[in-house]
């Protein structure tokens, strides 16, 4: 059976279009992700959902070649359908410090 390539690309190019025609068919983009800094994710009404400690031996043993002087603190947001987890210093966390809540470059949004 000889196949026709004009009719097959014609079939593709239809079932494309049906895809994105009809909704829950298409695969949605996933967002690019983004910095923001702790503070303009506050300001912009994210919520904070969960915290996690990760203690200076664990990341000592995970990562032997970084050093670390103190544990991490993962904090999750949260704002209708975007995330975002921002990684701190316990110290810096656990007293705010200036630098590094306000620096964008310790939150990753999407």
């Amino acid at each position: 059976m000889r196949l026709h390539w004009h009719i097959i690309a014609a079939s593709v190019a239809i079932a494309a279009l049906v895809i994105r025609a009809v909704p829950g068919l298409a695969v949605e983009e996933k967002p690019a992700n983004s910095q923001s800094s702790f503070l303009d994710l506050l300001k912009g009404g994210f919520e904070v959902k969960a915290t996690t400690y990760y203690p200076l031996a664990d990341l000592r043993q995970a990562d032997a070649a970084t050093n670390f002087t103190t544990g991490n603190i993962l904090v999750t947001l949260q704002k209708g359908a975007s995330i975002a987890v921002c990684s701190f210093n316990a110290d810096n966390y656990t007293w705010l410090k200036g630098d590094s809540i306000s620096s964008s470059r310790n939150c990753e949004v999407r």
